[in-house]
């Protein structure tokens, strides 16, 4: 915390302090302390400051998407999905610090959770779907996908995606309950408003 009071603070120890408080539960915290890394790692450099010794842990972008788990923890859904979905945004210009694919594309699954986080379940769909594009056999994405598209009453296409997720997912806790859903949405009676969300 000393280290993270300096003037001006090191990037490397405001996100130390932010992954400390993390794992106190303190997450509106650490997301505000690793934005003020990402701000710091992102500005440009001043004419005639010191060069700061040895590379930053993270990239701006890498500390602005763990600003938004954070932020999902602390289950501050617009300002989560607001930040992610800059960070998924497609690169336009050449920034000196643009989310890498692989950010970009956890930030798309993370916009989605948000998303279904606020109810806004047709844009969650959006965002699963487009990340299961760039990563088709990720099991989670199609759990997710599912249960948005279960909450809108969109059973064929729930049914999809909770079966693709069962021939992706091993078995345990999540797979018996998404068969269970699957025997519900076999047992349900056609027509709007028939099923409830889970």
């Amino acid at each position: 915390k000393a280290a993270a009071d300096r003037t001006p603070p090191a990037p490397q120890d405001l996100v130390a302090l932010a992954r400390f408080l993390s794992t106190q539960g303190a997450h509106r915290r650490a997301a505000d302390l690793l934005l003020a890394a990402a701000a710091l790692l992102e500005a440009p450099p001043v004419p005639g400051a010191p060069a700061t010794s040895g590379a930053a842990p993270v990239s701006g972008a890498q500390a602005r998407f763990e600003a938004g788990v954070e932020l999902l923890a602390a289950r501050l859904y617009t300002q989560a999905a607001g930040l992610f979905g800059s960070l998924a945004a497609p690169a336009t210009g050449a920034p000196p610090d643009q989310p890498s694919s692989d950010l970009r594309l956890a930030a798309l699954f993370n916009l989605g959770v948000a998303r279904a986080g606020l109810r806004l379940d047709e844009q969650a769909i959006e965002a699963f779907t487009s990340y299961l594009s760039g990563v088709p056999g990720e099991a989670r994405a199609y759990l997710y996908l599912g249960n948005a598209c279960f909450r809108l009453g969109r059973m064929d296409e729930a049914r999809a995606a909770y079966r693709s997720f069962l021939d992706r997912a091993g078995p345990g806790p999540e797979a018996s309950r998404v068969q269970h859903i699957l025997e519900g949405i076999a047992r349900a009676p056609k027509g709007p408003g028939a099923a409830n969300a889970p």
